[in-house]
């Protein structure tokens, strides 16, 4: 192993224990994308794209006797686009790595997996 994949191993380790219930990949996508989406070159061009948070899709599996329900009821209330699909609530939005790391507090989340890209504009 190459010191470098020892430092993205050791980046990951760290994400899962601060982070549980989030997927390291996605935080990290979402971190990637807030530090270079402004400077990536659309089609091309030279110059930057605006500063945005990235797109994500993610869903957000919840402990058994959740009130999933309330929860899109309030996120809706938001204009946060989301539904609901058995146990799991889908939510498509801009969002940074902070957003996703307050969403993640909420105490009856188990997991959160999903995407994320550059915010279209």
């Amino acid at each position: 192993m190459s010191q470098a994949e020892s430092i993205y191993d050791t980046c990951l380790a760290e994400l899962r224990d601060k982070h549980g219930n989030i997927d390291p990949y996605l935080l990290m996508k979402i971190m990637y994308l807030e530090r270079t989406a402004s400077k990536t070159m659309a089609l091309d061009q030279v110059g930057h794209l605006p500063e945005a948070p990235p797109m994500v899709e993610i869903e957000i599996k919840f402990k058994k006797g959740t009130d999933t329900r309330k929860i899109i009821s309030d996120m809706q209330s938001r204009g946060v686009p989301a539904m609901l699909h058995n146990d799991e609530v889908y939510i498509k939005n801009t969002m940074t790595a902070n957003d996703l790391c307050d969403l993640a507090s909420e105490q009856n989340i188990e997991m959160i997996h999903g995407n994320a890209t550059p915010a279209s504009f």
